[in-house]
């Protein structure tokens, strides 16, 4: 009877245990609307804490909406948010949208490499004027050590603040456009 109890008790715990590992591992964020405008096809990037862009804020559907100028770029001063949501996009005129399709039951998509990252060290401090041995704590909470006089650096990432995605003309391969025909990110979308 005993060792009966110990079972029940210990599956109790276990199933606890469990569920407290499935919410916080499912954690959602507000779902983001992108509003790309009409017929945009190229890489997109959204910077966030730019200290003097406008803060997100979620529209009557629920949605932060962030409108990408016509040339793949937005701003704001928010925080990345962590989590799982299903994000929108959109190729906008002024009376309509036209959704973008992702991930159809074929493998296809219009919207391709979605990542969140870090901005490079470099846009918030100049490794030639940091002491060498002396640790740097950035804007976005990464750390930078200057090792040598040669160009060697140490480099702990801090909070993610740019999201980048690449929008084609049509539905394409995930796999095929993503690791073939996917043109490199230009320069100037890697700058914070």
């Amino acid at each position: 009877m005993a060792n009966c109890k110990i079972k029940t008790l210990f599956t109790i715990l276990l199933i606890g245990v469990l569920a407290g590992c499935f919410a916080s591992c499912s954690k959602s964020r507000t779902p983001t609307a992108y509003e790309l405008p009409l017929r945009y096809v190229g890489w997109v990037t959204v910077k966030f804490e730019k200290p003097n862009a406008p803060p997100l804020k979620a529209g009557d559907d629920g949605f932060y909406h962030i409108k990408i100028s016509d040339s793949g770029y937005a701003e704001t001063s928010s925080q990345v948010e962590e989590g799982w949501a299903e994000d929108k996009y959109f190729w906008m005129d002024s009376t309509k949208e036209f959704v973008l399709q992702q991930y159809s039951e074929d493998k296809t998509t219009m919207i391709h490499s979605e990542a969140f990252s870090n901005a490079d060290y470099r846009n918030f401090v100049n490794p030639d004027t940091l002491q060498i041995g002396k640790e740097y704590t950035l804007y976005d909470g990464s750390r930078v050590t200057k090792l040598d006089d040669k160009g060697g650096m140490s480099y702990e990432s801090g909070r993610y603040l740019v999201f980048t995605f690449y929008v084609s003309k049509h539905m394409e391969n995930v796999w095929d456009y993503t690791n073939y025909k996917l043109p490199p990110v230009p320069e100037e979308h890697t700058a914070w």
